[in-house]
């Protein structure tokens, strides 16, 4: 990555210079220095790069780890089979610029007849540049910048039509892209909702983005968004315009965008970090709802607990300690779509109160030739290793002890031969810890 990184530097290095001598790229509004011009290209650069980077990283993450599998690899695959795909578009190829047919079907009337083809032309390389600067790598980055001079005529056409009346520039494509201080871009809106980048198809989730972004206050202040708000591209009517196109374009030309934007979503995701969250469902917190997620608000769609590498945890819907112990630790790891995302440690610690160790739910009843059976249950430590059992009787202080040795799957309980008593107290012994005691009070005052 610290080639393409350097190799972005040097062609930066050259666009800045190349938008200085350039004729039709130099021209902006007048009060535009060519610092400023400079200064966008930079920073919309600078963004580009660091979203080719994270997608690069993403892409690759888990390469040489455990974790790496075919599915990974195929994702690898799709991204750069959709790059050819998308570098291979053709404007000078007929068939190509005819699966515009839907929407230019649409526009067309608005344009002069001997202007139409050049408009249309124009749409077409729009649409390319505009897919590259967000899918593409850095070399097809470096190809529209240096094409875009060749174009401005024809998208001045399309861009006087809405009202702009400056030249489109690859610096306005790359903002729309990525915003500003004073809206957010196409990409900035997309990158902030997970279900919106790996949802439910690509062009249904992209016209919800386009919406979203060309509705914003101050939007308009960016040519190519004034352009799609001027032919209604947010309109129902011409979103379904839209899908037509889009679907063009996938099925004859451009098979891999569906799982190539699988790919890069989820690899922007991974980059972005998966986050365990963790909420406790009990007052001792030693059970709890653990899931991933991602921005806040999106959760993967599948968490998977190893349990051979576990400590004293255990998983049931919820996430638990082993009965009787403190602590409990294991791994969890995300997946969406298969696709592995991320991986992390899970520790809970038991938080103890005083009615931790003891027994609960204690009662008596009289049994057989007047005798008395004494029963309880375990408490939120689960199985003690014994229970010392205590009764307090009439005209004693102590009538009497005893200690019940606790046996697997045994009813707790005891029997003894008196019916009258003032309280009972049961303990709980793990080890050489005596817990405090539950009573149980009789039929004596």
């Amino acid at each position: 990555m610290n080639t393409i990184r350097k190799l972005f530097f040097i062609c930066l290095a050259v666009f800045i210079l190349g938008a200085s001598a350039s004729p039709a790229l130099a021209e902006t509004k007048a009060n535009s220095s060519s610092s400023t011009r400079n200064e966008r290209l930079m920073r919309y650069g600078l963004q580009l790069l660091e979203y080719q980077k994270r997608v690069h990283d993403g892409l690759y993450k888990f390469k040489g780890t455990p974790y790496w599998d075919e599915i990974q690899q195929q994702d690898v695959e799709s991204v750069h089979k959709f790059r050819e795909q998308l570098a291979s578009l053709d404007g000078s190829n007929p068939e190509d610029v005819a699966l515009l047919d839907p929407i230019w079907n649409r526009m067309k009337d608005q344009f002069k007849p001997q202007e139409q083809a050049k408009v249309k032309e124009g749409i077409f390389w729009l649409f390319k540049s505009l897919a590259t600067l967000h899918y593409g790598d850095t070399s097809q980055l470096i190809q529209i910048y240096k094409d875009s001079h060749k174009h401005q005529a024809t998208l001045g056409l399309l861009a006087r039509k809405a009202g702009v009346k400056e030249p489109v520039t690859i610096e306005d494509m790359a903002e729309f892209l990525v915003g500003n201080e004073k809206f957010k871009g196409l990409r900035g809106i997309t990158k902030e909702d997970a279900q919106v980048i790996i949802g439910r198809g690509f062009y249904y989730n992209l016209l919800d983005c386009l919406e979203e972004m060309l509705n914003q206050p101050n939007v308009n202040e960016n040519p190519i968004a004034k352009i799609c708000n001027y032919f209604q591209l947010a309109s129902m009517d011409t979103q379904q315009v839209l899908v037509e196109t889009i679907e063009n374009f996938i099925s004859k030309r451009l098979t891999e965008l569906e799982d190539a934007e699988m790919a890069i979503g989820l690899a922007y995701v991974r980059e972005a970090g998966a986050k365990l969250v963790v909420k406790p469902v009990n007052d001792s917190e030693a059970w709890a709802s653990v899931y991933f997620d991602v921005w806040e608000h999106f959760y993967v769609d599948k968490e998977v607990f190893n349990r051979d590498t576990a400590s004293n945890l255990e998983y049931d819907r919820f996430y638990r300690i082993t009965p009787g112990k403190e602590t409990g630790t294991g791994t969890i790891k995300a997946y969406i779509y298969g696709r592995f995302i991320a991986e992390e440690r899970l520790t809970l610690k038991r938080k103890l109160t005083p009615d931790y160790y003891k027994p609960t739910n204690g009662d008596w009843e009289h049994t057989f030739y007047f005798n008395l059976k004494a029963t309880w249950e375990d408490g939120p430590a689960g199985p003690a290793d014994k229970y010392l059992f205590s009764y307090y009787g009439r005209g004693a202080t102590v009538a009497g002890r005893e200690e019940v040795q606790y046996l697997p799957y045994q009813y707790h309980s005891f029997e003894f031969p008196k019916a009258d008593f003032r309280f009972i107290e049961v303990r709980s012994v793990y080890g050489d810890f005596v817990s405090e005691p539950m009573i149980i009070r009789g039929n004596l005052p």
